[in-house]
């Protein structure tokens, strides 16, 4: 077992330079801001925020047919400010590039990855799905 300690930082950038994905089985972005807004306090605050669980990635267990994600780069919240945007495409990967999936802890890593990398959207109340108010900018 490798006990390899990465920081928060060292993690959001390995996202965002394509090094880690998320495999296709896991489950939609569904957190809201209320949930995203506490996972900073605690980080802020110097509180545990739970584990993450990666997977190693490599010719030796993973085929043709075994599909990831990217991180979003962008969410739009409904009026009630929970997500609510289409979520992530399923991609073929590049093993010499990308060598980690992100197992668990994919809604606090997208939550962190949106707030520092990424734009958040807040749709109006009655609004369709396409008319949005620009919340954050990208950094």
């Amino acid at each position: 077992m490798i006990d390899d300690k990465l920081t928060i930082f060292e993690v959001l950038q390995k996202i965002k330079d394509g090094k880690f994905v998320m495999p296709a089985f896991q489950g939609q972005f569904v957190w809201n801001m209320e949930q995203i807004e506490k996972l900073w306090d605690s980080i802020l605050l110097d509180y545990p925020i739970a584990t993450f669980l990666f997977w190693h990635i490599d010719d030796s267990n993973v085929t043709w047919d075994t599909y990831f994600c990217s991180f979003l780069s962008e969410v739009t919240f409904d009026s009630r400010k929970t997500a609510d945007s289409v979520n992530y495409d399923l991609e073929n990967i590049n093993i010499k590039h990308t060598d980690t999936a992100i197992l668990d802890g994919q809604q606090r890593l997208t939550s962190l990855y949106l707030s520092l990398f990424g734009e958040a959207f807040i749709r109006p109340n009655y609004a369709r799905k396409n008319p949005v108010i620009k919340f954050s900018q990208s950094y």
